[in-house]
């Protein structure tokens, strides 16, 4: 039942952000602190919440923060005088936890995984990978109709077909673009969710329902946000919240730049004339938005849908979907290709497996392709700094639950 889970497992460490560099930033380096008079200079306030679902299972009414942004008020009291996160859920009075051991927008930067899966190349910017290369679907109609070559389609019809998975969380969306994560449990339920989605999907709220379903080998598609919750989740060893989550066995993370409100995307295609219930397909290509209708396609610059720019995406520095099993995303290859980030033995075995099925096609990615990608992780990053470092003083104010891990992934900016 939902919100019955335990708030804390054991061995909690006690870890603070005490560490920063101009020009650097050392991520997640985190102390227990209960500090509840903490003040900032400026006064606006800033939304953290990226609606990945990972509280879905302690938050009763989660479904209603999909277009409603979580702020955090200046000098909002920490939780014991009902500040923002009180706000957020009535049951912080309790210190109860749950939210914060498990939500990517409080660990700022993700647990330090690298021991433990991530023995490839370091490679600023992108983050740990054993190889990056271009790939496509081998199947027409997967090719055609995927984005960017269908490989993610591809790779999962692969694993479900040969039983190495028994389901996918992917996003799928309705008639108009309203998202929702779906338990896929066969090939035709991954095919009918084929297609990027550019509004926000709460991806771990799906993977809470595929471990109630009983479901034993799970993958999981999501933004980089999801991955990093799902990692969070697994990191907390012990705990009664978390159980389960051992289940997700491999993650496909896809590159992201920024995510829309559902409202204001609506609002910016219908001045341009767009209806959202026409629209077949969204892709974002060279700085457009790229719209298709059943007899034509429009492009949006990006920077005419800042408006529409969910304010939770502005401290988010990952681009690359760094703590995935395979990152996947159009930028580095050719049209009609998908570039791979293989990042663990996991993802390696993966792709070997699947090209070896004769699912999919590799090739390999030139300089210009590999540079294209750290060039706009790098932006990202450079991008939402200021954003991120707001959040840490903020939170770091009303902070009531230590974390059950440090990152110490150094990036230069």
């Amino acid at each position: 039942m939902r919100g019955s889970r335990a708030a804390r497992g054991t061995g909690w460490k006690t870890l603070k952000f005490n560490r920063t560099v101009i020009g650097k930033v050392y991520i997640c380096i985190r102390k227990y602190t209960s500090c509840c008079d903490y003040m900032l200079s400026d006064e606006r306030s800033l939304p953290v919440c990226c609606y990945c679902g990972a509280c879905y299972e302690a938050v009763s009414d989660f479904d209603r923060y999909k277009d409603v942004e979580i702020m955090l008020e200046k000098g909002c009291g920490g939780l014991a005088s009902g500040g923002a996160c009180f706000s957020f859920c009535p049951k912080s009075f309790s210190r109860c936890g749950l939210c914060e051991s498990s939500c990517p927008r409080e660990g700022f930067g993700g647990c330090d995984l690298t021991p433990k899966y991530f023995e490839g190349s370091p490679f600023v910017g992108i983050g740990y990978h054993r190889g990056i290369v271009a790939a496509r679907a081998t199947e027409r109609e997967i090719h055609e109709n995927g984005q960017s070559g269908g490989v993610v389609t591809a790779i999962l019809n692969a694993l479900l077909a040969d039983e190495k998975i028994d389901a996918a969380v992917v996003a799928d969306r309705t008639d108009d673009w309203r998202n929702e994560p779906k338990v896929a449990r066969d090939q035709n339920e991954v095919l009918t969710s084929m297609g990027s989605k550019y509004t926000v999907c709460p991806s771990i709220k799906g993977v809470w329902k595929a471990i109630r379903a009983g479901f034993k080998e799970i993958a999981l598609v999501g933004m980089p946000c999801s991955i990093e919750a799902m990692r969070m989740l697994q990191a907390l060893k012990g705990s009664d919240y978390s159980a389960g989550c051992e289940r997700v066995t491999l993650m496909i993370g896809l590159f992201c730049t920024e995510g829309f409100y559902y409202d204001q995307l609506v609002e910016a295609l219908s001045s341009r004339g767009i209806a959202i219930e026409d629209v077949l397909k969204f892709t974002v290509y060279k700085g457009k938005l790229l719209v298709r209708l059943s007899d034509k396609e429009l492009a949006v610059p990006m920077e005419e849908l800042e408006s529409a720019v969910r304010d939770s995406c502005r401290v988010c520095m990952d681009f690359a979907s760094e703590l995935a099993d395979i990152s996947a995303g159009s930028v580095g290859s050719d049209d009609g290709w998908t570039t791979l980030i293989i990042r663990t033995q996991k993802g390696e075995d993966v792709l070997k497996f699947v090209e070896s099925r004769g699912s999919i096609e590799t090739k390999a990615i030139d300089d210009k392709g590999i540079e294209a990608i750290r060039r706009l992780a790098f932006k990202k990053k450079r991008m939402n700094y200021g954003g991120w470092m707001e959040q840490v003083k903020r939170c770091n104010a009303c902070l009531t639950t230590p974390m059950p891990f440090v990152a110490t992934e150094l990036y230069q900016l």
